[in-house]
C-alpha cells in the first residue's frame, strides 16, 4: 500500500478548552485538536485549520505558527483509549533538521508519569549529539530513556511504538515501511523491559505533537510543519473513555 523507496544514509495543565475542542478524522481514529496556553513547554495551542488539517490525501498535517507575534503549537489525541499492540507512525518530514527549539513527537500518554515517547529534538542546543529519543516515563531514570542521532538523506520515515505488557519496542526506519526491507532501511531499533510500563487498563491515549521548548520561538524565526501520512493502530478499548 505505501511504495515510498527506501532512502539510504544514516503537562501540567494551565487554561484550556479541550472539553470543547475541534476534532478531526485521521487513521480511522477521532482525534481532538488540542488550544488554550499549557503544556508542555507552558505554550499556546491553536485548534485553527492552518494549524492542524486532514488534506485531500487524508495527511495530517501540524504546523508551529507565528500569528501577530505569537507562536502557537499543534497536537491532537484520540478521543478513545488505545491497547497494547503495534502504533505505527508514517512521517513526511526532515526530522533529523528540526530546529533546536521544535519537538516532534508521536506518543502515548495518560500523565506525565504514565507515558510512552518518541521524540525528534535537539532540545535547546546546537550540538547535543543526538536528535531523537526513546522513552519510559519517569524519563529521569537512567534506565527509561534511550537517545540516538538520526541522519537523513530524504524526509520519508517510519517509526512505531511496540506495548506490551511486558516489553516496549521502538523501531525506526527509513521510508515507509512496516518493517525495514533490508538492513539499510532500519535507522535505529530499541527494546525496554523496565519497571515502569504501563499496563493497559491505565487508560492512554494515543497523541501526536509539535512544539516548542519552554515556549521559546524557533531560533531560526520559521514556521515549521510535519506531515503525517498514516498511522498503524491498534483496535480502541471499545468503550466511551469520559
Amino acid at each position: 500500500m505505501r511504495s515510498i523507496f527506501c532512502i539510504f544514509g544514516i503537562t501540567s495543565l494551565l487554561t484550556s478548552t479541550i472539553s470543547e475542542a475541534r476534532t478531526i478524522q485521521f487513521a480511522d481514529r477521532k482525534w481532538r485538536v488540542k488550544s488554550g496556553y499549557w503544556g508542555p513547554g507552558d505554550n499556546y495551542w491553536s485548534a485553527g485549520e492552518k494549524s492542524v488539517w486532514v488534506d485531500t490525501n487524508g495527511y495530517l498535517h501540524l504546523k508551529i505558527r507565528n500569528v501577530s507575534g505569537t507562536w502557537y503549537c499543534a497536537e491532537v489525541s484520540t478521543q478513545t483509549f488505545t491497547r497494547y499492540g503495534i502504533h505505527r507512525f508514517y512521517i513526511n518530514a526532515p526530522l533529523d533538521s528540526l530546529d533546536k527549539n521544535v519537538i516532534f513527537a508521536p506518543f502515548l500518554y495518560k500523565n506525565d508519569s504514565t507515558e510512552i515517547d518518541i521524540e525528534f529534538s535537539r532540545w535547546g542546543e546546537e550540538n547535543p549529539g543526538f536528535n531523537s529519543q526513546y522513552v519510559v516515563q519517569p524519563w529521569n531514570k537512567k534506565e527509561n530513556l534511550h537517545r540516538f542521532l538520526m541522519e537523513l538523506k530524504g524526509t520519508h520515515t517510519s517509526h512505531y511504538i511496540n506495548w506490551q505488557s511486558s516489553s516496549v519496542k521502538f523501531k525506526s526506519i527509513y521510508g515507509h515501511y512496516p518493517e525495514p526491507p533490508d538492513s539499510n532501511c532500519l535507522l535505529h531499533q530499541w527494546l525496554y523491559k523496565g519497571n515502569d510500563i504501563p499496563h493497559q487498563s491505565e487508560n492512554l491515549r494515543i497523541h501526536i505533537n509539535l512544539w516548542l521548548m519552554t515556549g521559546n520561538p524557533p531560533s531560526n524565526g520559521k514556521e515549521v510543519e510535519v506531515v503525517i501520512t498514516d498511522a498503524d493502530l491498534p483496535p480502541p478499548i471499545d468503550r466511551n473513555p469520559d
